[in-house]
């Protein structure tokens, strides 16, 4: 092989070369290029799902207070109705008692009046 001929491979060989590290250059910028705004897109994907789930913990805490209210009215009224039948058992009890020293009595004069 002739020293131009050489030359001729060498001159080829680094234009093509020359060429593939243009093209993967330009590879390299466009996949940056792609990367950043994928990382970008990322970015503002999680800055919403903060956000959001911000909101939804604050509906959520306004749910729970609501809740809590809800909840203190229904024992409230629970330990009332329990006071409210306290007093009722003690009144039954005390009418039965009464009711009971009044059939002993009627029993007792009948008995006596049957004597």
């Amino acid at each position: 092989m002739d020293s131009e001929t050489a030359d001729d491979i060498k001159r080829h060989f680094d234009a093509v070369t020359g060429g593939l590290r243009s093209e993967m250059l330009g590879v390299a910028e466009g996949l940056r290029s792609e990367f950043g705004a994928l990382r970008d897109e990322i970015r503002a994907v999680d800055e919403k799902s903060d956000r959001r789930f911000d909101e939804l913990k604050g509906h959520f805490n306004v749910i729970g207070e609501s809740l809590r209210s809800e909840i203190r009215t229904v024992a409230e009224g629970f330990v009332s109705t329990n006071e409210r039948l306290d007093r009722m058992g003690s009144a039954t009890s005390e009418r039965f008692g009464e009711l009971e020293v009044m059939i002993r009595l009627s029993f007792g004069e009948l008995e006596r009046r049957i004597q």
